[in-house]
């Protein structure tokens, strides 16, 4: 978080560009969540996504995709509140990944370890 900020400071300090400093904070919640293994979704970023182009540009995912191809025992597992709501969610960014081309049988949904307005996605070895 500290890198954002000081990136965000570092371009006001230059008199950047509004709309260079907007995109940058409209990113950062996204960038905030990510990490080598395990990406969050907010119900608010689901909402702005409409393209793949975009899916694939939420933070840590493509990373996280490119672990799991790299590893052939890896999985995806996506975590969800729970409910119908959730667990429709679930299954939406599930059909996502699948029409990427990840194999269905590595991406598994498991209901927990969430907020119900989150999605974590976590890369695990299934053995």
């Amino acid at each position: 978080m500290m890198d954002i900020l000081h990136s965000v400071r570092d371009l006001c300090r230059t008199r950047c560009n509004v709309v260079i400093l907007s995109a940058v904070l409209l990113h950062a919640p996204q960038m905030l969540f990510a990490d080598n293994s395990r990406v969050s979704v907010s119900s608010e970023t689901w909402a702005r996504i409409g393209t793949t182009t975009e899916f694939m540009e939420i933070a840590g995912l493509q990373k996280l995709v490119e672990e799991m191809n790299n590893n052939a025992e890896a999985v995806l597992e996506i975590h969800f509140a729970g409910g119908e709501t959730g667990q429709l969610w679930a299954q939406q960014f599930r059909n996502r990944l699948i029409a990427l081309g990840i194999e269905s049988s590595r991406i598994i949904l498991a209901q927990g370890g969430t907020t119900k307005d989150r999605l974590q996605i976590d890369s695990r070895n299934s053995r």
